[in-house]
């Protein structure tokens, strides 16, 4: 299972927060929102407090998604959908706050409504397309042609109609994360090139215009690590797995220590796409 945060965009009142999960009851999820009281960082996003019950969360992939929605009800029940599904959510209630959240948590998907408060879904759909290549779903009640070819010139890549079934709305949700990443992951013994830098698995090396980087074992696999699978969020204890191996007990602040030596390296040869996810983990921005 996944691990994807959804950020859902919509009216009502404001509501906005991040809820983590692993194969939660249905009921829990129809009869009850989950909130989080408490996450426990030193567990590095694996065990989550939910009242007095502890979660285990499987952060294999550590996706960002973001839902804009005008109707709270709607909202509502697409989060609940989507956290069956695996995935977890956010929500954010009109268009000027779903622009910022989105351009400062850069989401892996987007589900969008169009009419909003602040800013449309118009301008919310120009705006982030602009400044980010992600999935974005158009969810709206506007069944018009003109509508549809407007959101789809601006860069929308899907439109549900409302009303809709929210088990289709989660098959296109998965389809859109397997055209835009998983079917699109580089090969690991392929070159990759990020501006100046360019990064080889099967050479195990890293160069800059060029010129080798003097990095550690470490310091390459995490690089390698976190460019294979650009854009998603890792937690520390995800690094620790995928680079120390899991049968190794590896304090968390070795991993701070490891990326902030690795970050020296890189942002001196001008290379600054390491980004802190401040409570969630790393990733690698492109």
């Amino acid at each position: 299972m996944k691990e994807t945060r959804i950020c859902i965009i919509g009216g009502g009142s404001r509501l906005w927060a991040i809820q983590f999960f692993k194969d939660l009851a249905y009921n829990k999820m129809t009869h009850g929102t989950v909130v989080l009281h408490d996450i426990d960082h030193k567990a590095a996003m694996n065990n989550v407090v939910v009242g007095e019950q502890t979660f285990r969360v499987n952060d294999s992939e550590g996706r960002f998604k973001f839902i804009a929605e005008d109707n709270l009800e709607i909202s509502d029940t697409m989060r609940n959908y989507l956290i069956r599904a695996g995935y977890v959510v956010s929500q954010a209630f009109d268009g000027g706050d779903a622009i910022e959240q989105a351009r400062r948590l850069s989401p892996d998907l987007i589900l969008l409504d169009i009419m909003m408060p602040v800013a449309d879904g118009y301008e919310v759909c120009e705006s982030i397309r602009r400044d980010m290549n992600i999935p974005i779903i158009v969810v709206s009640a506007k069944v018009a042609e003109e509508d549809k070819i407007r959101l789809f010139e601006l860069g929308a890549d899907d439109y549900i109609t409302k009303p809709f079934s929210f088990k289709e709305m989660v098959c296109r949700v998965n389809a859109q994360i397997r055209r835009y990443y998983d079917l699109n992951r580089p090969a690991a013994n392929a070159d990759r090139h990020f501006g100046a830098l360019m990064i080889s698995s099967e050479r195990f090396e890293a160069k800059v215009n060029g010129e080798p980087l003097n990095l550690t074992a470490k310091e390459f696999k995490i690089l390698d690590f976190l460019t294979l699978n650009q854009n998603q969020i890792f937690s520390k204890q995800k690094l620790i797995d995928a680079v120390w191996g899991i049968d190794e007990y590896i304090d968390e602040n070795t991993v701070v220590v490891t990326i902030a030596r690795l970050r020296e390296k890189l942002e001196k040869a001008g290379v600054n796409n390491i980004v802190t996810i401040w409570g969630l983990g790393y990733k690698w921005q492109d």
